[in-house]
């Protein structure tokens, strides 16, 4: 994790398990083999460290078989609606609670922040809420205050549009809880499609 921020003389030792699959653990007078994968990451602009002399370009080279951007949260929030479930069920499991989910206000507060802090943040949010969280649901109420008073600041969003429950269910049995397709039929965004189906699964 955050292969960018290593010093340049670890730098070195890891090329050497790299090239050579053999490391020298710290008091032992001979190295031992190492038969292991490596998965890296970084938040850096590492092309940039190689030319700067910061991080070696031979090792830039050995790590950087297949690589791969994960955008920042806030340009992918349609994933906060998955992070949100996944969270929740390993909590609950954690504090021994049984915590249904969100309420659609507080669902909206979280997704239009744009999280500094990236996923980590998130969690974040999540197991607070959690911890002060007294009934089954989360409202608004259990998010940090200056999350929750933006939310005071904003209108209601606009139910027109909504389709009824008979129709959500409809549209799911036709296509067998494909969520892209509905979306798509209903001529709106994933997160938008979940918040509706949320509320159909409270009534």
């Amino acid at each position: 994790d955050e292969i960018g921020d290593l010093p340049l003389p670890l730098q070195v030792k890891l090329l050497r398990v790299l090239e050579n699959r053999e490391f020298q653990p710290l008091g032992a007078k001979f190295p031992q083999q190492a038969d292991v994968r490596f998965i890296t990451a970084t938040h850096r602009n590492m092309a940039t460290m190689v030319e700067e002399g910061t991080f070696r370009r031979d090792l830039f080279f050995r790590v950087n078989v297949i690589g791969f951007t994960i955008p920042p949260l806030r340009e992918r929030k349609e994933d906060i609606p998955l992070l949100i479930d996944l969270t929740l069920e390993r909590l609950n499991r954690s504090y021994g609670k049984n915590i249904r989910g969100f309420s659609p206000k507080a669902i909206q507060v979280l997704l239009d922040h744009n999280y500094p802090g990236n996923v980590r943040e998130l969690l974040n949010l999540i197991e607070q809420t959690v911890i002060l969280c007294r009934s089954g649901e989360i409202g608004v109420e259990q998010l940090p205050h200056e999350l929750s008073t933006r939310m005071k600041q904003k209108k209601e969003l606009p139910t027109r549009g909504r389709p009824t429950a008979q129709k959500l269910r409809e549209v799911l049995e036709r296509y067998d809880g494909n969520r892209g397709q509905m979306a798509r039929e209903f001529g709106v965004d994933r997160t938008t499609l979940w918040r509706w189906l949320k509320g159909l699964e409270k009534s």
